[in-house]
């Protein structure tokens, strides 16, 4: 009698892959019964006589070496052996509501579970779990479902098998691979221009365009390197030209399928990519609504738009952390502490932002009663610029005090009114002796001595000024007393270069007004040069140039005719003379007094 074997015969089914190296590491479940443990004998029933001494002591040492705490192990261990035990069609209608990217990682847990998802009795799984992927493309025919479903969800390369982001792996959709850039670049590593054979065989395989990955040298069309070689070699052995065509369209209608297909893939994963951000964004945002309510239940009502607003406030990594999980009571609870103490962070910058907000009301006061006093007075009349208004310290220490939330009371506009002339003067005195330092020295040189240099000084026709923001642009941009004091590059504030002058509250009112103190930025100085050019027409009118004001010119008004090279004879008064001089090359200067000339004529 023949001796049967216990041991069953496994039902081989053919597989969808026969071997896989993902698999060849995996523990899976034995058939083969489990030993039992040898027992250690006692010392006293194995110890002879010889060695009874040397038994008593191994036997105390081994007791007093400290007991290791068993190994705890996250999860259950074997609860996936109970899943393969249910029934085949009710497994089957599970894995089918599946994403496709689960059945994959489920069928590389186990080899029972690989054994029943890659038998081809398995097709249906895949293809529902495929169809619960909206907008999916259709599987091509050179691949099975497993391997498509890899392709577009797995996160190992195919070359180097390193795992990545699905986002940050490059596809390579015609040849139906994907993985690291460095691997895509060793296996597309054929370009266009280095394929000489002039048979076109290089538009038969496929391809990838790198467009803003890498360096700039990688960018542009690459070519598979295996399947070149291959249809190379092909196309070598088919002498025969009726087959070498055939050969050719074949592939040519090959790879126009899948270069179709990839179009088709790539639309729908640049689609998927764009869905999962959006969907992270609007997640993300429903966590941002749910720390608002949080931070309004504290009291923070008024400092979350300001903490919201900085970059700084989401880089915390707190912050940071509650953006990633959901708000439950138990992630706030131990979050709670943390997130108060950056809030208080922003407290003295939400304080000090409600301040610029209640000094900006005063500001505007200002500015409309300096402009209401102004519009007030007779034309022509000179009157403190309002930033220098507000750096007096009577209405700074006014317009400033506290509390700045409640308007100022009629009788303080009524008090600055009255004093505006006042501050008027004292402004204009200032300004006048930061003129006559940028006369000193050049003064010798006018026959003025510099000890002598007042503020009638400055009415003399020979000290002219002009401005070096706007010279290079006008060349009649030359200023006499009255028209120093109110141009308007000495007011007005640079959009840029400008730097503060250090006081909060003056460069505060300053960048509100857009105006700044009178010359601040220095814009004006002496032009000696002007000077020279009108010294030998008041000559010739035979007054003192040292003594002779703009009031006595204006009141002469005369009319000086003037020989040009270029130009011929002209006629010019006496502000018209230092414009010529300054805009002509050496003019040969010839000075006749005209009496009664019209005015419309003059230049």
């Amino acid at each position: 009698m023949t001796r049967q074997s216990r041991r069953l015969k496994e039902s081989v089914q053919p597989k969808y892959i026969e071997s896989d190296s993902d698999m060849d590491d995996q523990p899976g479940p034995s058939s083969r019964p489990l030993k039992r443990k040898r027992k250690a004998e006692s010392p006293a029933s194995s110890a002879t006589p010889a060695n009874a001494a040397v038994t008593t002591v191994k036997s105390q040492v081994a007791e007093k070496e400290p007991v290791r705490p068993t190994k705890r192990v996250r999860g259950k261990r074997g609860v996936l052996q109970q899943l393969v035990e249910m029934p085949l069609d009710l497994l089957f209608e599970i894995f089918g509501e599946l994403d496709p990217i689960d059945v994959l990682n489920l069928s590389r847990t186990t080899k029972a579970l690989r054994d029943i998802l890659m038998s081809r009795s398995s097709a249906l799984i895949w293809k529902a779990a495929l169809e619960n992927v909206p907008g999916l493309p259709p599987c091509p025919d050179d691949l099975n479902e497993p391997q498509w479903v890899d392709l577009l969800f797995g996160r190992n390369c195919h070359f180097c098998d390193r795992a990545n982001q699905i986002t940050s792996q490059t596809f390579a959709w015609e040849a139906r691979a994907k993985g690291c850039l460095k691997c895509i670049l060793t296996e597309f590593s054929i370009r266009a221009y280095n394929c000489y054979d002039g048979r076109n065989i290089v538009d038969l395989v496929p391809s990838i365009y790198i467009d803003s990955q890498g360096r700039r040298s990688d960018r542009g069309l690459h070519y598979h390197n295996a399947t070149y070689k291959e249809f190379v070699e092909i196309e070598k052995r088919l002498t025969n030209l009726e087959e070498r065509e055939a050969w050719f369209e074949e592939r040519k209608a090959d790879k126009q399928r899948r270069v179709e297909h990839a179009s088709l893939c790539k639309a729908w994963f640049d689609q998927r990519v764009s869905d999962r951000a959006n969907d992270r964004e609007e997640l993300r945002n429903q966590r941002k609504e749910c720390l608002r309510k949080k931070l309004i239940g504290l009291g923070y009502s008024s400092m979350v738009e300001l903490a919201f607003g900085r970059h700084d406030f989401w880089k915390e990594p707190v912050i940071a952390g509650a953006l990633k999980k959901d708000m439950t009571d138990r992630v706030w609870a131990g979050m709670e502490e943390k997130v108060i103490d950056i809030m208080e962070g922003f407290r003295g910058e939400y304080l000090e932002i409600e301040r610029a907000k209640q000094r900006k009301s005063r500001f505007q006061w200002l500015l409309d009663l300096h402009k209401s006093y102004v519009e007030s007075r007779p034309l022509g009349e000179l009157t403190i610029p309002v930033v220098d208004l507000f750096a007096c310290d009577d209405v700074r220490s006014v317009l400033m005090s506290d509390p700045l939330e409640e308007p100022l009371k009629p009788e303080v506009a009524e008090v600055i009114t009255k004093r505006i002339p006042e501050y008027t003067a004292e402004w204009l005195s200032k300004s006048k002796q930061k003129l006559l330092d940028l006369v000193k020295p050049d003064a010798a040189t006018l026959s003025i001595a510099p000890g002598s240099l007042t503020e009638d000084t400055l009415d003399l026709a020979i000290i002219v000024f002009e401005c070096i923001k706007c010279y290079n642009y006008n060349n009649d941009d030359l200023h006499h007393l009255n028209r120093a004091l109110r141009h308007k590059c000495t007011l007005d504030r640079p959009g840029y270069g400008y730097k503060e002058t250090g006081d909060k509250e003056l460069d505060a009112f300053s960048e509100y007004s857009k105006k700044i103190t009178w010359n601040e930025t220095n814009a004006l100085k002496f032009r000696l040069q002007g000077a020279k050019w009108l010294i030998p027409a008041i000559r010739l009118l035979e007054l003192d140039p040292v003594t002779t004001t703009v009031e006595t010119l204006d009141a002469l008004d005369p009319i000086f005719e003037l020989q040009y090279t270029y130009q011929g004879q002209l006629t010019a008064t006496w502000r018209g003379v230092m414009v010529l001089y300054s805009s002509a090359h050496l003019p040969t200067l010839r000075l006749t007094r005209i009496i009664n000339l019209d005015p419309q004529t003059q230049i």
